[in-house]
């Protein structure tokens, strides 16, 4: 008899959400910097009960999403150093 093996990639209870704190550690900015990116509407979050929250989920496909349509650098080509 064969068994059948799930995985599970749902995360438990309450780790899928981050508070301002979690999410400028996560994405190692500032959390000055999280808030401002609230105000400006370009980061997906959630306000409840008077306090901001995020889902961990929602932040990676933002992030990926960042990376892949506003690319900082090519890796093709370093980028430029200007002496003088």
């Amino acid at each position: 008899m064969r068994r059948k093996i799930r995985i599970s990639t749902k995360l438990p209870v309450g780790e899928g959400i981050l508070t301002i704190e979690e999410v400028s550690k996560y994405l190692k900015i500032s959390r000055f910097t999280v808030y401002r990116m609230i105000k400006e509407k370009s980061i997906p979050a959630t306000r409840l009960g008077g306090q901001w929250r995020f889902n961990r989920n929602e932040i990676d496909r933002w992030f990926l999403n960042q990376c892949i349509t506003k690319p900082e650098y090519s890796f093709a080509e370093p980028p430029a150093i200007h002496l003088g």
